[in-house]
């Protein structure tokens, strides 16, 4: 079975202890939900006697699932040798489990680079090289490059994609399209003495919650300062005019909830490239201005 809240707090033990567990639970129910846990575990029971490619068959039938090629597309994949297949990260299994039907038709060696959820799997543990999403998987990766010295394939989805504004750091884990707008997740790290290089501003379409797993980050809420550390958390309400620095000398990390994601990582891209323009000075305000207002932010007066 898989749990998406032990995956949750094996990646983040500060969260999961006393009032920082209390406080990221909304955040936990919202991935169980995306992920559709209860749905899956309800069909991993069902096929539970069913293993490898005999049990992908089974649950792609269970789940209504199908997929479409074109003839020739069969054709472009190596039956033998060496092999590594990159596609879109899946956010939760059915569409991984679809590209492995579609891999073992043609051969049986094939292995997946899994995240903490497909690894849960037991079914498919035969087909899995499981790697820590959140880092720290240098162990298992040298897994991954035994397989290719077997000349097996392997299907890698890449990590999340990472937005560099200056020194600053975003890497969202959820967006709004894999969440049908309901939230988005992003990972933001902030080097120590640093601070956010855009605007101060509010936001009026969605609420803002700031969970701290490493380091002490300031955030200024309506003109208060408020230092959120490990296991600490803060809401920021619509409307809010706010901003953050890292006065300290630890880097910081912190994980960032929208709700409803009314912004993605379209708009900090477009921010990257006003900073990192501006090098070590301040971006163009106007600009800055400009793109946050398209995104539905209001920067402060």
């Amino acid at each position: 079975m898989i749990s998406v809240e032990r995956s949750f707090f094996e990646k983040f033990p500060r969260l999961a202890e006393g009032r920082a567990r209390s406080l990221s639970q909304p955040v936990v129910e919202l991935l169980r939900k995306v992920a559709c846990e209860d749905r899956i575990n309800r069909t991993l029971a069902e096929l539970a006697p069913q293993s490898g490619f005999d049990f992908i068959e089974r649950a792609l039938e269970r789940f209504q699932v199908a997929y479409r090629i074109a003839n020739t597309d069969r054709d472009n994949i190596p039956a033998e040798g060496r092999l590594v297949i990159v596609a879109n990260h899946p956010l939760g299994a059915l569409d991984a489990l679809a590209l492995l039907h579609l891999i073992g038709s043609v051969r049986r060696d094939v292995r997946i680079l899994a995240n903490d959820i497909l690894a849960q799997f037991s079914q498919i543990s035969s087909l899995l090289l499981p790697v820590a999403v959140f880092g720290g998987g240098a162990t298992r990766m040298r897994e991954a490059y035994r397989a290719l010295e077997k000349e097996q394939a392997l299907i890698v989805f890449p990590a999340g994609e990472v937005s560099r504004l200056g020194p600053l750091g975003v890497r969202f884990l959820i967006t709004g399209d894999d969440a049908s707008g309901s939230v988005a997740l992003f990972e933001l790290t902030v080097p120590a003495a640093q601070r956010l290089a855009a605007p101060a501003h509010s936001h009026d379409q969605y609420e803002e919650t700031v969970y701290g797993i490493e380091g002490v980050l300031t955030w200024t809420v309506d003109g208060k300062p408020i230092a959120v550390g490990p296991g600490q958390a803060l809401c920021i309400p619509r409307g809010a005019i706010h901003r953050f620095d890292n006065h300290g000398s630890e880097d910081v990390k912190a994980l960032c909830a929208i709700t409803p994601a009314a912004i993605g990582p379209q708009y900090f891209r477009e921010s990257a490239a006003v900073i990192n323009a501006a090098a070590d000075g301040p971006p163009d305000r106007v600009k800055m201005a400009e793109i946050m207002r398209r995104h539905g932010l209001t920067p402060a007066p």
